[in-house]
């Protein structure tokens, strides 16, 4: 039987038979469609094989998620048909980054950016002459979540005693 792409011969053809009076010869071939695999790579790895027949309409997975992370999208976009083949379609996830907002008494004194998972050291903050500073609401090196993340801190005017004395009278 002739070769045709993406079929095989099915087990029920009748590849032999008899010959007609009229010196005829009927031989019955049937196709099926062939298997073949879609396999979704994600940063390299595996991360879902699918199986479809030649000639299947093929809609392209959704985009995976993950926390922290931005997907770049797959290789291949759109519909097509399961060619003759296997597929690789392959995307990767990019890291994201977020804002540390500082705040003294509900002030920005310094923005910064920190990436998804890192450890953050905070900022050395030098309070106006006449002030002290109460220090920061976050551990220094705390771990960077997936959200924007303010800190805050408040600073208090120093206060000083003043004492008179004249002649050794207070």
């Amino acid at each position: 039987p002739a070769a045709k792409e993406g079929f095989s011969v099915a087990t029920e053809s009748v590849l032999s038979g008899n010959i007609a009076a009229d010196g005829s010869l009927v031989l019955k071939v049937y196709y099926s469609r062939n298997d073949y695999t879609i396999t979704y790579n994600v940063d390299g790895k595996e991360h879902k094989v699918e199986t479809y027949k030649y000639g299947e309409s093929i809609a392209i997975l959704e985009a995976p998620v993950k926390e922290g992370y931005t997907f770049s999208g797959w290789d291949k976009t759109g519909t097509f048909e399961m060619p003759a083949e296997t597929v690789t379609i392959s995307g990767t996830f990019a890291i994201n980054s977020y804002k540390v907002i500082y705040k003294v008494d509900g002030n920005v004194v310094h923005e910064t950016t920190a990436e998804y998972n890192s450890k953050v050291d905070l900022y050395d903050y030098t309070p106006a002459e006449g002030y002290n500073f109460s220090g920061w609401d976050k551990e220094d090196g705390f771990t960077m979540p997936a959200e924007d993340v303010t800190v805050n801190g408040t600073t208090s005017l120093i206060t000083v005693t003043i004492t008179y004395e004249f002649r050794g009278d207070v």
